[in-house]
């Protein structure tokens, strides 16, 4: 019984110390944190910049392309100018650009679009194709790219009729690069 009271001493002895020692810590620790945030302080200065994406996309007359198999029409070709300056304002950034095709109606089996010999991927519905990374502007250099899109036909089995594609939709994405 004696040596139950004395383990129970110094149990409690240690669990007491450490108490002690435990509350210290969180008092210097709040302590610390108090005191820091009481002195953190930052000054300066810096200006800002806005930079500038400018694009223009022309494209041809929009006369109707065709695709006429039987009289020997297997490609139809339209003419895309995109530049990196509006308004007399020249972009401040550099990029690339796509060119995307959409269609009212599906594109047919059988027919290809590619510009500048870069072929387009085709959508799981067919309406759109994406012509990627087809050109690429120098931040605050005035330029201007020509481009050809060719409809053409790539194999003549899949086409159950001639083609006029009507309302087509020509326009140009562009990503900023560094």
């Amino acid at each position: 019984m004696l040596r139950n009271v004395r383990t129970k001493k110094r149990n409690g002895v240690k669990f007491a110390f450490a108490l002690v020692i435990l509350s210290a810590a969180i008092f210097v620790m709040a302590c610390g944190v108090s005191f820091a945030k009481n002195l953190s302080s930052s000054s300066g200065g810096d200006n800002a910049r806005v930079s500038v994406l400018i694009m223009d996309a022309r494209g041809s007359s929009s006369d109707n392309l065709m695709i006429d198999c039987g009289q020997g029409f297997t490609k139809a070709s339209y003419n895309l100018v995109v530049t990196n300056t509006k308004d007399g304002k020249t972009a401040e950034l550099s990029f690339k650009y796509d060119v995307i095709v959409t269609f009212n109606e599906a594109l047919p089996e059988g027919v290809a679009i590619s510009v500048d010999k870069i072929n387009g991927a085709v959508s799981s519905d067919r309406k759109t194709v994406t012509i990627s990374d087809v050109g690429r502007f120098t931040a605050g250099e005035t330029q201007t790219r020509e481009h050809t899109m060719v409809f053409s036909v790539v194999n003549a089995n899949f086409l159950l009729r001639d083609y006029v594609f009507k309302n087509v939709n020509v326009s140009v994405r562009a990503e900023q690069i560094y």
